[in-house]
């Protein structure tokens, strides 16, 4: 089963080319684990016009996990969803869309939709990351979904 893809690239070219992938004002957005290089972000929950609104500051991004899930999920529900395994966790939640972005530039993205996993390869591809591969269940090593 393909799982979602990985890729190493700058925080701007990931950021400023994921609007091309996906809707993102269709969904709301959860963003935890955050380190900042140079000033501090809220975590917390986004709507998808406040996400796409703050790609831009993510320029100085260290550290982050990001958990998109449907428009209009409760912040509560959102908070009490686990997200310590793949299988369990991920898998059985709410959540459909997962990235963990780590050390400046390593960029792991889940997804329960494989046609959008597609479609981000081809628009991360485009856009000239380096080492993009795919996820599949036999060649990602993942179970935790977190740093």
């Amino acid at each position: 089963m393909l799982r979602g893809l990985g890729f190493l690239c700058e925080p701007d070219l990931f950021f400023n080319s994921l609007p091309s992938a996906m809707d993102l004002t269709a969904y709301d957005w959860y963003i935890d684990d955050v380190e900042w290089n140079y000033f501090y972000f809220r975590p917390g929950k986004y709507t998808g016009k406040e996400f796409l609104s703050s790609l831009s500051d993510f320029s100085c991004l260290s550290f982050v996990r990001i958990r998109r899930f449907p428009s209009g999920t409760e912040e509560d529900f959102m908070k009490s969803q686990p997200m310590d395994t793949y299988e369990e966790d991920f898998l059985n939640g709410a959540c459909d869309l997962l990235i963990l972005f780590y050390d400046g530039g390593f960029t792991e993205i889940y997804a329960k939709d494989e046609n959008l996993t597609h479609r981000m390869m081809d628009v991360f591809g485009k856009a000239g990351v380096q080492k993009l591969e795919a996820k599949y269940d036999y060649n990602d090593g993942r179970t935790g979904m977190s740093f």
